[in-house]
């Protein structure tokens, strides 16, 4: 969901609801055909993945991507774009955004206000993740939503998540982040993650996510540490390119490679 992205993002465009492909960012379109993405939740399973596989050129039965979770969300806003978004998103060069993330002491009704604020604003910004240092927040808080265009998926909502584990086995993606609009580089992260986080609830959690879903989480837990996609990108040269096409000035970038 990225056409501005707040943190990484992908877009569903169908206009004649048989075709999946990306706006900016990362391809979803590259994760289709008859893979699943399976999640485990404690004891319960998320399906998160394409059902059916997607064909160009031919006429593909829709929906392409089907979301199924057993978990109750207490978060739940209606999935569209607001013309004056509840909360501003800090851009590239913004010293909130270097700033690591304090642990939430309680989960309660001004947060979970505050989370429903972060979901209207992603949607807004049509993005699939946001972090709370984006929009100024000094929070461990993250949502994300890789089902935007289906109302009756919830979304995710992390509290304190902590990284438990990560695969071995490393994929190389496009990114982009609400951040930094404009601008999609590639990235190299691990396709498996296993992590513990509260809920909306502020009920212990543990998931274990795979391919679009876990790039989508670390791209976001980036963020409560301080630390943007583009200071994860190998090619410098494109990095400079991008960066000075949209206005962005490279001495803002802390590179990690």
């Amino acid at each position: 969901m990225l056409v501005r992205l707040l943190g990484l993002t992908w877009h569903l465009h169908q206009p004649d609801k048989q075709r999946l492909i990306p706006r900016r960012g990362l391809p979803l379109t590259r994760h289709l055909g008859n893979r699943n993405y399976l999640i485990a939740v404690e004891n319960r399973i998320v399906k998160i993945g394409a059902s059916r596989k997607y064909t160009p050129g031919a006429k593909n039965p829709a929906p392409v991507i089907q979301a199924q979770r057993t978990m109750a969300a207490a978060i739940l806003v209606e999935k569209k774009k607001l013309k004056h978004p509840p909360l501003e998103v800090h851009q590239l060069g913004d010293r909130v955004l270097r700033q690591p993330a304090k642990r939430v002491a309680k989960v309660d009704d001004s947060l979970r206000q505050l989370i429903r604020d972060m979901l209207l604003t992603m949607y807004s910004e049509d993005g699939i993740g946001l972090a709370a240092p984006q929009v100024g927040i000094n929070k461990q808080l993250l949502v994300i939503d890789i089902n935007f265009e289906e109302p009756e998926t919830p979304p995710l909502v992390m509290i304190n998540p902590v990284i438990k584990s990560v695969s071995p086995k490393i994929d190389t993606d496009q990114e982009g982040c609400l951040s930094i609009p404009g601008v999609f580089l590639d990235v190299k992260r691990p396709v498996e993650v296993d992590v513990a986080y509260k809920d909306e609830n502020g009920r212990p959690q543990r998931l274990k996510a795979t391919e679009l879903l876990a790039r989508a989480i670390l791209h976001e837990m980036d963020h409560l540490n301080g630390v943007l996609f583009v200071d994860r990108v190998e090619n410098q040269v494109a990095l400079v390119q991008e960066l000075k096409k949209q206005g962005f000035a490279h001495k803002a970038v802390r590179s990690l490679v």
